[in-house]
C-alpha cells in the first residue's frame, strides 16, 4: 500500500513537472511560429534573463533587440561597385575621359516590416522571449525603393559627369 502511494505520488509530481514545461508557447520552444510560413516570412526568438535588480520593461526591451538581431543576422548583405567611364572627342581631336566609382553598401538596411509578434515571460527562467518576424514581401519593396533611389544617383552622376566633359571641366 505504501509503494503505491508513493509510486502515485512520483507519477503526479513527474506529470506536473511535464505539463509546466508544456505551458510555453511552441514559438519558444522551437523557434518558429506554424501561422508564418517560412516562404513568406523570416522568424527569429530573443530571450533576456532578468536579474534581481533589473527593470522589467529593459529584460522585455533586450529580448525584443535580441530577435531583431537574430533576423538581421540571417540577411545576407551585399555589396556592389560601379564604374562609369566616359569618353569624349573634342572638335579638335583631342580625347578626355572621366570615371567616376561609387560603391554601393547595404550594410546599414531598415528591417521594413520587421515586427515583434509577441511576448512570453518564462516564469521558471525568469526569462522574456520575444518573437520577431520579417515579412519578405514587405521587406523585399523597401530593398526595390532602395535600388531604385541608389540607380537613380547613378544616374545622375554619369549625366553630371558628362556635363562636366562637354564644358571641359574635370572633376
Amino acid at each position: 500500500m505504501l509503494l503505491q502511494q508513493i509510486l502515485l505520488a512520483i507519477l503526479l509530481l513527474s506529470a506536473e513537472l511535464h505539463g509546466a514545461a508544456d505551458d510555453r508557447p511552441e514559438w519558444v520552444k522551437n523557434g518558429r511560429e506554424a501561422r508564418f510560413a517560412d516562404g513568406l516570412h523570416v522568424q527569429a526568438v530573443g530571450q533576456a534573463t532578468k536579474q534581481k535588480s533589473s527593470d522589467d520593461n529593459a529584460v522585455r526591451a533586450e529580448a525584443e533587440d535580441q530577435a531583431r538581431k537574430a533576423i538581421a543576422e540571417q540577411l545576407q548583405v551585399n555589396i556592389a561597385s560601379q564604374s562609369i567611364s566616359v569618353k569624349f572627342e573634342s572638335a579638335s581631336g583631342d580625347f578626355r575621359e572621366q570615371s567616376v566609382e561609387k560603391i554601393l553598401s547595404s550594410t546599414n538596411i531598415t528591417l521594413s516590416g520587421l515586427r515583434i509578434e509577441q511576448h512570453y515571460y518564462d516564469k521558471k527562467q525568469k526569462a522574456w522571449h520575444a518573437l520577431a518576424v520579417l515579412n519578405r514581401r514587405t521587406a523585399a519593396g523597401a530593398m526595390h525603393n532602395e535600388m531604385v533611389t541608389l540607380k537613380n544617383g547613378a544616374a545622375a552622376a554619369l549625366e553630371n559627369a558628362a556635363a562636366s566633359m562637354d564644358s571641359s571641366q574635370l572633376l
